[in-house]
């Protein structure tokens, strides 16, 4: 997503001056959008709601179909503020119903935000056709899911030349240093599981084939004592006879 450079500077030049280092800058649309896994053909309306003002993302798989903003001031009241969340949804789901690009059955709310509460998913409920539920990612308060799925997201380099790069040098390079040491690392597990696999094969065959050695060698040995006690009494057998025939003449 482009972000006109004019409103980084200012961004960056006070995060620096707070002594703080930005790694990257993300608009919160799109952080929401990954806060969702979806299905084809399912859509998510998230909403999220704080003291200052909602925005409305409409979410289809991981595409972001329309986005827009409700303005809460100091004159609107709570009601007027869910009045306008729900108008807006209302708008919004109409107006891709009417493109055939959403329907009823496989479209729901989410909220959240500061003010992602079981009484605001209740008040939207009964003004919604859509199922409405807050949306809770594991331990961490509907308050700071944006800031959550920012803050798990990878780091890497620019995917191209026309990108922009906000990690600092420095950790630029240990970043790509501990990139190529965990690529080298897995591929000195691979080989080395697939080298102790070759051995612990060639150490079986062996161990067959000695075994199988040493069974021939025993038969060879019990044929070759067998051979040698027949002979043993066949020279018997042949004097026995020389003496018969002697004994008769």
């Amino acid at each position: 997503v482009a972000i006109q450079r004019k409103i980084l500077e200012p961004l960056i030049e006070a995060l620096t001056k707070a002594g703080l280092k930005p790694l990257r800058f993300e608009p919160g649309t799109s952080a929401a959008a990954r806060l969702v896994s979806l299905k084809a053909g399912e859509s998510v309306l998230i909403v999220e709601i704080n003291r200052k003002g909602a925005y409305v993302v409409l979410v289809q798989q991981t595409k972001i179909i329309f986005t827009t903003v409700v303005t809460y001031t100091q004159e609107d009241t709570s009601e007027t503020y869910l009045t306008n969340i729900v108008q807006t949804i209302t708008e919004i789901s109409q107006y891709y119903k009417n493109k055939g690009l959403l329907t009823e059955v496989t479209t729901s709310v989410l909220l959240s935000g500061e003010l992602a509460t079981n009484e605001w998913a209740s008040a939207l409920s009964q003004r919604l056709t859509y199922p409405v539920k807050i949306l809770q990612i594991s331990a961490v308060s509907p308050a700071f899911n944006k800031a959550y799925i920012a803050a798990v997201g990878k780091i890497g380099p620019p995917e191209d030349a026309d990108s922009i790069n906000l990690l600092p040098p420095a950790i630029q390079r240990r970043y790509d240093q501990e990139r190529a040491d965990a690529f080298y690392s897995s591929l000195l597990l691979r080989s080395g599981t697939v080298l102790l696999l070759y051995v612990l094969s060639s150490v079986a065959m062996y161990v067959g084939i000695m075994r199988e050695r040493q069974r021939f060698e025993t038969n060879i040995e019990k044929l070759t004592l067998s051979t040698k006690v027949q002979g043993s009494e066949m020279q018997k057998l042949l004097s026995l006879n020389a003496n018969a025939a002697n004994v008769v003449t």
